[in-house]
This record gives C-alpha cells, structure tokens and sequence, in this order.
C-alpha cells in the first residue's frame, strides 16, 4: 500500500475525497499492470471490482472503526483491538469465499483462483497488507491531529499571553490614575485667579502667595503630559512655589540645594514625586529653629538623579499612616522598575530618604 499524503486530512471534503481516489486509482493500476506482466494475462473487471472494493471497505472500517475508536478511549485496551483485528481477517477470508463462488457462477475465471493452501496464505497476505497500511494511515492522521492540536494551544497560549499583557497594562494605568488621584489637589486654580485679581488691590504680597498658590493648582491639574511624565524644572518650580507657601503659613527653615539642573534641561520625571518628599519634611520635621533646619539637595549627573532630604522628627511627632510615601514608593515600582534605589528611616537622630532615579 502506498503512504497517503498529509492533503488527505485536509478540511476540504472534495480535496481529501479527490486525494484519496488518485491514491487508489494508482495503486490498484499499478498491482493489476505488474500482476499481468508477471502472469501474462489480465482478469475480468467484475474480478477486480469485487475484490478491490472489498480491500478499500476493509482499509477504511480497520481505520474509522477500530483504530480511531480505541485511540480515543482513555486508554487503548490491545486484547479487544486484537480481536477484532482477527475478526477482520476472519470476515476478509469469508467474503473471499464468496466472491469466489459468485465468479464461478457467472463463468468467469478469478485471477485469485488456485489451491486451497495459495487460497489461505494469499489471504492472510493480502489482510495483513491492507490492515498494515490502514494502521500507517491512522497513524499519519493521529500525527497531523496532534500537530494541530500543539500549534491551537500555541496560538491560545500567545494570545493569552498578548491578552495578559494588555490587562497588566490597563491594570498598572489604573493603579497610577488611582495613586495620582490620591495626590493632586482638587482645587479649581480659576477660583483662585479670581480671588487674587481680589485681593492685589488691597495687599500686593498676600495677592503674590495667592499667585502661588494658583499655579501650584494650575500644574497639579494641567501639567501632565500624555506620557504621564512632567519636566523636571516645572516639578522643581512647582516645590519651591510650594516650599514659599508654607514658610507664609508656619515659620520654617528648609534649604534647598540644587546641582546640574539648568533651566533648560529637558529631563522627565512622572509627577509629584518631589513634592510627595517635601511634605513629608514640612509635615513631620521639626523645622521651627534654624539650628533645625532641613536640608534637600538634588543632584543631576547625566541623566541619574540624586534626592536627599535629612531632618529633625518633631518631638510629639505621630507617625500616622505614611500613606504619601507608600504612594510613592509603589509609583516609583511602577514607572522605574529596576531603575531606581529608595532609602529613608532614622539615622543620627535625623530622619534621612535618598532616592536615586535613572532619567533616561
């Protein structure tokens, strides 16, 4: 029997039966062109077509009814397999029979015809051969079935995987949305123009802290670009507008130290993160003396920034709840991860934070 090509298992039931056909058709002229060139005679058609019709019956039920059954049982039982395997020899020999003695009532000559022994051994050659071939068959099918099956759970698992991904995105933008609404204020800064149109008519200064206080609004509501990152300068800008506001408000002394940021420089960082540290400093630190003062120093070196904030912790100091800093630092892990260092606690009796951050 020849091996049947792997278009036969194909979807498209004219293409496989077509294939099929031309398997067959090729086969059987080439066993009835060598069987007479060896023999030197042809048999009847009818000779043929009985008999041949009853291999390709035989090939296809040994296949679809036996083997393809039993391969999708838990687990294949052999003994029933055996048996039935012999049950189909027993069945390909009657019908053999029959045939026989059908051709002989119609007067016609079988090419298979010869003595008993020849009659029994070209039979159980003949079965082994076609059941042979429908095993390979089968096997050709079970292959290319689980090969399909291999590239569907490929493709489930890339798009699982792309669909993973996707929620992982959607899920970390939530997360900043979330944190950053923990943050900004919800200030209208038009109220606060107005108010400052206002007042400048009685007290210039007061109007100026109110200008302040405006455009700290303004940043906080206005200022975030579409990558969710602002400049650097407009984040220092934005402290020190609101470092000055609180001096207003409470006597305190905070000194602010500043390397290797221009004016001009174009580094990006996600918001709030400076200001985040410096409320900490003005709500927890003790600020009152200048002996007490708190020192932030920001330093820019090619891209990596450097923050560090010491102060002293006020004596009646609560640690309430630090939700700012834990905002913080789950932001940083969100838009630098693996790019960042965050270090703060108690040192010398000064409460230390230094975060270094890669910019680029």
């Amino acid at each position: 029997m020849p091996v049947l090509h792997a278009k036969c298992i194909r979807k498209t039931p004219g293409l496989s039966i077509l294939v099929h056909i031309l398997v067959w058709g090729l086969y059987i002229i080439y066993e009835i062109t060598l069987a007479g060139a060896i023999s030197g005679k042809f048999a009847h058609f009818i000779d043929y077509l009985l008999h041949y019709s009853l291999y390709i019956g035989l090939f296809y039920f040994h296949c679809y009814r036996v083997l393809i059954p039993a391969g999708n049982a838990k687990r294949m039982k052999w003994v029933i397999v055996t048996v039935k395997v012999l049950l189909e020899l027993l069945v390909l020999f009657s019908m053999n029979i029959l045939i026989h003695l059908l051709l002989k009532d119609l007067d016609i000559n079988s090419s298979w015809s010869a003595s008993a022994s020849v009659f029994v051994y070209s039979n159980i050659y003949r079965g082994i051969l076609i059941l042979g071939a429908s095993t390979g068959y089968w096997l050709i099918l079970e292959f290319f079935k689980k090969t399909k099956r291999i590239h569907k759970m490929q493709y489930a698992g890339a798009f699982a995987e792309k669909e993973k991904e996707k929620l992982r995105g959607d899920m970390m933008k939530a997360e900043i949305d979330l944190l950053k609404s923990q943050i900004n204020p919800h200030m209208l800064f038009n109220t606060l123009n107005f108010i400052y149109n206002e007042v400048r008519k009685i007290d210039k200064p007061v109007a100026d802290h109110i200008l302040s206080l405006s455009e700290l609004m303004r940043f906080s509501l206005t200022g975030l670009n579409s990558d969710e990152k602002v400049y650097l300068i407009d984040e220092l800008e934005y402290i020190e507008h609101y470092i000055s506001l609180h001096c207003m408000r409470l006597p305190s002394h905070i000194v602010l130290i500043k390397k290797g940021l221009p004016s001009g420089l174009q580094l990006k960082i996600i918001p709030l993160i400076l200001a985040t540290i410096v409320e900490n400093i003005l709500q927890h630190g003790d600020l009152s003396k200048p002996g007490r003062r708190a020192l932030l120093r920001m330093t820019n070196r090619r891209g990596h920034l450097t923050i560090l904030s010491t102060n002293k912790i006020k004596p009646s100091h609560q640690s309430g709840h630090g939700i700012g800093l834990v905002n913080m630092e789950r932001r940083l892990k969100l838009a630098y991860p693996n790019s960042h260092i965050l270090e703060h606690g108690m040192h010398r009796s000064k409460y230390t934070l230094k975060l270094t951050i890669n910019l680029n």
